[in-house]
Order: C-alpha cells, then structure tokens, then sequence
C-alpha cells in the first residue's frame, strides 16, 4: 500500500511538472521533498522514466568525477556561491553539495568575519611591537596584565544571522526582531586583569566625547582607585590600545607617574583588537547576553551590563587573557599579519 501510494505521489509530481509548476510549488502540492522533485525532474530530463527501487537511494552515485569536477570549478570562480545555489546550478540536492564539499573535496564553509585592512608597514609595526611585548612577558611572567577597552552598546536587539534561530509550526509564528532607525546607545569602558579581575563598568555620559580630557578623569578617579585597592603591592602593568585619547601627552604623563607600570603609546601592537581580550572575548560575550532583546530606554540597557559584566566568572575572564600570550606569538609567526 505504501509502495502505491509513492508511486502515485512521483507519478503526479512528473504529471505537474509537465505541466510547468515550479519545484517549489509541486513539492507543496503533492507533499514531498524538493529533493524528490528533482529527481523526478531529472528523470525526465534524461528519457528514463520516474520510476526507481524503492530504498535505492543514488545520492552518492551523483558524486562522480565529472561532477565534483563541475563543483569544484564553480567553487573557485567564486568561493562565495551559497550551498543552496550549487544545488540548483548543478541540479542536485543540497545535502548532496554538502557532502561532496565536506566529505570528497575536503573543503570547509566559513564564516567571513570583517578585518582590519594591514598596510605592509602596518604589519611591520605590528610584528616590531609584539616582539617587544613578548619580551616583556618573559621577563615578567608573574605580573598581572590590566586590559581595557571601550564598547558602545545599543537598545536594539543584536542579531546573529547565522547562529540565530526560532523554532516554529510555520514563520507566521516567528516573532521578529525589531530595529529602530537611530536607537539610543551607551559607551563602556571595561577593565579586565589576567588574574580574573574586573573593574565594575564605567558609563560615559550621553553625547560625551571620548576625548583626553574626559579619559583622564576616569583614569584618576576611577581606574586608579581600583588598582591601589585590588593591587596594593604594586604588581601589575597597565595596558591600552593607540587610541588618541589614550595617546594623549596629559594622559601618558598621568599614567607614567601614577601607576605601577604601564605600556607606553609605542608599545601596543596597532590595529589589534585580535590581542585584546576584551575585543575578542568579552564583549562579545557580554552583548549576546545584554542585546538578547531590545531595551526601552538606556537605563535598562545599564542595568542589563551590570549584571551581565558581574556575572561574567573569574575564570572566563582568566582564560580570556591567557590566550593573549599565544596570541601575540601568533602574530610575530605571521610576520604581522592576521591571526583570525
């Protein structure tokens, strides 16, 4: 009765294909995969017929050499194609794409992640600065690292559209994630140390101008409180990335007579967010928390990073900077140049 009832169903899919219904369409229609409707289509196509031993599947004999030829040639004119589309291109399956990428080719699908664009001489300076931090470290091996960094958070939810998923009947049940045209933000600075640490977040004002004068004040009444009470004895260093304000002659001079130790403005690698682990780490972690939803208003998006950044675990934070090590010989093997 089953084997009837398939029969039926190839049967009047062949019938409506003839008569020019869309794959899409007749696999509505009749209630199979499209899958299916490209191997009846197929079928017809070649002159043999629709029919098929039931449980005889076929999907690897597709896979033969001329074929992964043709996959492999559409793949490098652009490694880009989606999966969906080689399917169709090669009238296949999708799953049979994926196989033949995967498994027979050996390639992989990867995510394109945005990167900052290295000059030659960038790179130069990159690999110059990161042999003198890894100096540094080996001769200061016990010496906690300080990290910081800024971060503007927004109200509206953040979408991660290839991890982003809602499970439904149909997608008139999918409720959607809602952007406003200009939504409200809020800068953060971050501070993070090797040892699990972290200064409790520090707000800029709306509209303020992170600039040498307004990062000075949170150097002096914020960041170097914190560091006499949580390390008295002195042993810690204290770093911070080419940014203007923190290049800034007035706040060099501070940090140089105020705190313990300090990487000066030619000792952080440029344009690396890859070695700080705030910008490869922790905000990330934080904003999937923190934008999970939209936010009416930015208190209620202060108070979501509050209690996300306090419940961030020490040892998340310690296994954050301990990457940075191997991160920075990372790059002196790259000769400067990306690590991710």
């Amino acid at each position: 009765m089953k084997m009837a009832s398939q029969e039926h169903k190839r049967q009047r899919t062949a019938d409506l294909l003839r008569a020019h219904l869309s794959p899409k369409k007749v696999s509505t229609v009749v209630g199979v995969s499209l899958k299916t409707v490209y191997n009846v289509r197929k079928a017809i196509n070649s002159g043999n017929g629709i029919q098929r031993k039931l449980g005889s599947g076929g999907s690897n004999r597709k896979r033969t050499p001329e074929f992964l030829d043709a996959l492999k040639s559409k793949i490098k004119q652009d490694p880009t194609t989606p999966m969906k589309k080689l399917a169709m291109e090669l009238d296949v399956d999708r799953k049979t794409v994926k196989t033949a990428i995967n498994s027979d080719l050996g390639f992989k699908s990867f995510v394109r992640t945005p990167r900052h664009l290295l000059t030659k001489s960038m790179q130069e300076k990159r690999l110059e600065r990161c042999q003198k931090v890894l100096g540094f470290l080996k001769r200061n091996g016990s010496t906690v690292r300080v990290f910081s960094d800024e971060k503007i958070f927004t109200v509206d939810a953040v979408v991660n559209r290839q991890n982003d998923r809602y499970i439904a009947v149909s997608r008139a049940e999918v409720k959607g994630i809602f952007r406003t045209k200009h939504p409200a933000q809020v800068m953060v600075f971050g501070v993070v140390a090797s040892d699990g640490k972290k200064m409790p977040p520090y707000f800029f004002k709306p509209g303020e101008k992170v600039g040498a004068e307004s990062y000075y004040k949170v150097l002096r009444y914020h960041v170097l409180p914190w560091l006499k009470t949580n390390y008295p004895q002195g042993d810690y260093v204290w770093t911070q990335d080419g940014a203007p304000c923190h290049t800034a002659t007035k706040v060099q001079e501070f940090c140089r007579k105020n705190f313990a130790d300090f990487w000066a403005k030619d000792f952080w690698p440029p344009s690396s967010p890859d070695l700080n682990p705030l910008d490869y780490a922790v905000w990330g972690v934080l904003e999937a928390r923190v934008n999970k939803t939209s936010h009416p208003n930015t208190e209620s998006l202060k108070t979501a990073i509050k209690e996300a950044w306090t419940d961030l675990s020490d040892d998340f934070i310690v296994n954050s900077c301990r990457s940075f090590r191997s991160r920075v010989e990372a790059v002196i093997s790259n000769n400067g140049g990306h690590i991710e």
